[in-house]
């Protein structure tokens, strides 16, 4: 197995995570307090969706892997962010990382056990 989707997501994530972001580049219906914290949500919310799909959790190691990789890879953009010159890393932007990634995985989670 090849776990495209995976790479493609992490590497999307990882772009708009550390790319640099004018307010001007922002559409004004989106701007309004805290929705960099939705992006980060839905971001990892797609995560643990496609790390489902992909890697599935047939076994112990599987579910592990999947729980614990948004958080693994979310504590390292949010690392990479605080040394960047133009981002800051954010403590309530990784809980809304690891909210999101738990979300999506208990979401696909209860979609494969009422389509089982």
């Amino acid at each position: 197995r090849k776990y495209y989707l995976i790479i493609v997501w992490c590497i999307v994530i990882a772009i708009l995570s550390l790319k640099k972001i004018e307010i001007s580049e922002i559409p004004s219906f989106f701007n309004f307090p805290y929705i960099d914290k939705g992006v980060h949500f839905v971001m990892y919310f797609i995560l643990g969706v496609v790390l489902c799909y992909e890697i599935g959790l047939s076994t112990f190691f599987k579910k592990i892997f999947v729980l614990f990789f948004p958080i693994f890879y979310g504590g390292v953009i949010e690392l990479i962010q605080e040394y960047a010159v133009h981002r800051t890393g954010d403590v309530i932007d990784f809980v809304a990382d690891i909210a999101g990634g738990f979300f999506g995985i208990i979401c696909c989670f209860l979609f494969l056990q009422k389509r089982n």
